[in-house]
């Protein structure tokens, strides 16, 4: 029983076997297929593993203290493909610091020998670009384990050879482009054409005759504004500054030129300024000022004009406020300022015009009632304004009115009575009439008339004197016999034994020279006729005209010099009716009250 139960284990065994060996060999395709299945697997896996490539380092952050050689002969490789000379000579430092004996030194060495050249042919690059100290630069820093180092002395000494050659040639050529000789310009510069350099022989070449090109254009430009200025006026220097600016801020070889001209035209606007501010035209002044440009080197000179003009047109209204204001108003200038004295001045000259002002109102009002007192007053206050004041003009436009009046008053009776001395037609009154219109002076508007009327009184005296030659009476109209006497009229002169004809014609005689000594002679003379003579009446009478002739030769003087007016006016007699007025007026030329 015990064999029974130990044999029956191996025979369920065998049986077991057998039963599962049966199952295997009815399913002989499903082992099949997981065979090939699993070495399908095993040579994709296999071709997989060969085919795929390590991961590229990544060389931005690489410590390279502890990189290896491979690492950094990659890395270097990647830098070199940049082809500048910065990142050749960054991939040869990379590399060429291992150890001579490294293992990968030969292949280190092939690579720096490559890039060296490239190196050197980028350089050369530069030079030809006209980056000179660029290229010898990188030259230098050539290893000189390399092939390539061999050449750079040779390359750097030509390259400086060349070098010079286009810069002394070049240099020579502006030089003569400065001196605007456009032949000798271009007979310097086409040598460029010859330089083994393209900075030089093509760009440079260019470039000047670019420059000769624009410095024609800019020469045309030139002449034109100075033609312009030439021509002055304010359009015409405007239009010449225009084109001066435009030259100026493009740059040219005329710079000099330029900046001269501008000046000139500045120059100019500040005298078209002063000259309209002189006609009181504001505007234009401030106009011609406003067109100078910041840059000229006096500009603050042109800043003190605009306030010179701003303040001179408040004098123009002529009144004490007027000036007062314009006077304010530059007491404002500091004394640092470049016109500071022309304002000193200005404030010197308005603050005198400001009492001119009233001198020359208080004149007017004397000159209102038209009498020779109120006039001779009058005149004597406007003489006093100065030709530098700004009421000189005004002042001079009321003497001359003025004298037209006084001389009407003293003057025209004086012609008016010759008139009438005339009207008898004999020559004796003819003359008579001629002696009292010489009585005029040269100075009095009406010395033309009186002159006119002397020729006709004369061509009559010829007249008669050749009629009575032959033998002719010409009838006198009126006659003497029948005419009544004319009031105020010369008297016939006594031919009588009595002095006072003889007198009286001495002193007309001498009053005929219409000088202050002559006349004041001639008064003298006439005073000697005895009261009681029947001539003395016509002496009284020639004494009053020849004192106010006098007088208008004495006022007339103090235009030029009082004290000569003083003593021409001293000389009439106290006996003459023109003493008064002439004792006033020589208190007045005296400054006494």
């Amino acid at each position: 029983m015990s064999k029974a139960v130990q044999v029956e284990p191996k025979e369920s065994r065998s049986m077991l076997i057998s039963a599962l060996g049966l199952g295997v060999l009815r399913r002989w395709w499903l082992v099949s297929l997981v065979l090939l299945g699993c070495g399908a697997a095993s040579g994709a896996l296999g071709i997989m593993l060969l085919l795929r490539q390590p991961p590229k380092p990544q060389c931005d952050r690489v410590f390279w203290p502890f990189a290896s050689g491979s690492r950094r002969l990659y890395c270097a490789q990647e830098v070199a493909q940049k082809r500048t000379l910065e990142d050749l000579f960054k991939a040869i430092a990379l590399v060429d610091g291992l150890s001579r004996n490294h293992p990968l030194r030969p292949l280190i060495n092939r690579w720096v020998e490559v890039w060296s050249k490239q190196a050197l042919d980028l350089a050369e690059e530069e030079f030809d670009q006209g980056n000179l100290e660029r290229a010898i630069y990188f030259a230098k820093k050539i290893p000189a384990q390399t092939t390539a180092y061999a050449l750079v002395s040779e390359r750097i000494a030509y390259w400086e050879k060349v070098w010079a050659k286009g810069e002394g040639i070049f240099k020579r050529a502006e030089a003569a482009l400065n001196a605007e000789d456009w032949r000798g310009t271009f007979s310097i510069m086409i040598r460029l054409l010859t330089v083994d350099n393209r900075y030089w022989s093509v760009n440079q070449y260019e470039a000047l005759n670019q420059r000769i090109i624009q410095a024609q254009k800019d020469e045309t430009q030139l002449v034109e504004a100075q033609r312009f200025l030439r021509a002055g006026g304010l359009d015409n220097l405007t239009k010449a500054l225009s084109i001066l600016q435009d030259l100026s801020s493009k740059g040219t070889i005329f710079q000099k030129s330029v900046q001269q001209s501008v000046s000139k035209v500045a120059r100019a606007l500040v005298s078209i300024a002063e000259n309209a501010l002189a006609q009181e035209d504001l505007n234009t002044a401030l106009n011609a000022l406003e067109q100078i440009p910041k840059e000229v080197s006096f500009w603050p000179e042109v800043q003190d004009w605009t306030e010179i003009a701003q303040a001179m047109a408040e004098t123009w209204s002529e009144t004490p406020e007027g000036y007062e204001s314009a006077i304010a108003r530059l007491k404002k200038v500091s004394p640092n300022r470049p016109l500071y004295g022309k304002v000193q001045d200005y404030i010197l000259r308005w603050s005198a015009d400001i009492g001119y002002v009233r001198l020359l109102s208080e004149a007017q009002a004397q000159a209102a009632d038209g009498s020779v007192g109120g006039l001779s007053r009058a005149i004597f206050q406007a003489q006093q304004v100065p030709s530098d004041s700004t009421q000189w003009n005004e002042a001079q436009q009321s003497i001359r009115q003025w004298s037209e009046s006084l001389s009407d008053q003293q003057d025209r009776p004086i012609l008016t009575q010759a008139d009438e001395t005339s009207f008898r037609g004999d020559l004796a009154s003819l003359r008579a009439a001629i002696r009292q219109a010489q009585q005029i002076p040269s100075g009095s508007r009406l010395y033309a008339e009186a002159q006119s009327r002397i020729r006709d009184w004369q061509s009559q005296i010829q007249f008669q004197t050749q009629s009575q030659t032959q033998g002719f009476t010409i009838a006198a109209a009126p006659s003497a016999s029948s005419a009544a006497p004319i009031q105020g009229s010369a008297q016939p002169i006594s031919s009588s034994t009595d002095p006072s004809g003889d007198l009286l014609r001495e002193a007309q005689a001498q009053a005929q020279q219409d000088t202050p000594s002559a006349l004041a002679a001639a008064i003298e003379t006439a005073n000697q006729i005895s009261p009681r003579s029947p001539q003395r009446a016509e002496a009284q009478r020639v004494i009053n005209t020849w004192g106010n002739q006098l007088l208008g030769l004495a006022i007339r003087q103090a235009t030029i010099d009082k004290n000569e007016a003083i003593a021409i006016a001293q000389q009439i007699p106290n006996f003459s009716s023109a003493y008064d007025a002439a004792q006033k007026q020589i208190q007045a030329w005296q400054g006494l009250p």
